[in-house]
């Protein structure tokens, strides 16, 4: 399996900004930067749209030597909470240009360098895939 076939996603968002900051810092430590980095940045009010310049800036201060790619939800998820995370963690997966995605939570530190291993067989692995004749829509 190569590297290259594998990312790490996280949805964040207005509260999780102390835990976010942890474990950036842990990934800057601990993450292989032969992984991507997704982040997509969930918000309930306009008004949490006020701490997206916080979140970059703790990207840019520890994850500047990564592949991240943060956004921010977009408009068409106007759900709020729980639910809205679990629906842009399928977004993520479905806009994926990668095979596999390892979902993160704000909540993880990395505690020690990893490596996935190449001859881990990811397909013996519980998950889901889109059928190829669904689309996103569906």
């Amino acid at each position: 399996m190569s590297k290259h076939n594998v990312e790490f996603v996280l949805v964040t968002f207005f509260y999780d900004l102390a835990q976010f900051y942890m474990l950036c810092l842990s990934m800057k430590k601990y993450h292989n930067k032969d992984y991507k980095i997704r982040i997509i940045y969930n918000y309930d009010k306009e008004t949490e749209l006020s701490a997206v310049d916080d979140f970059l800036k703790i990207i840019k201060d520890h994850l500047s030597e990564f592949d991240v790619e943060f956004t921010i939800k977009p408009t068409e998820f106007n759900g709020t909470g729980w639910d809205t995370q679990q629906l842009l963690k399928w977004y993520l997966a479905y806009t994926s240009t990668v095979e596999w995605q390892v979902v993160l939570d704000s909540k993880n530190f990395y505690i020690k360098p990893f490596k996935l291993l190449d001859t881990l067989d990811f397909k013996e692995i519980p998950g889901f895939i889109f059928p190829e004749r669904n689309t996103w829509i569906q």
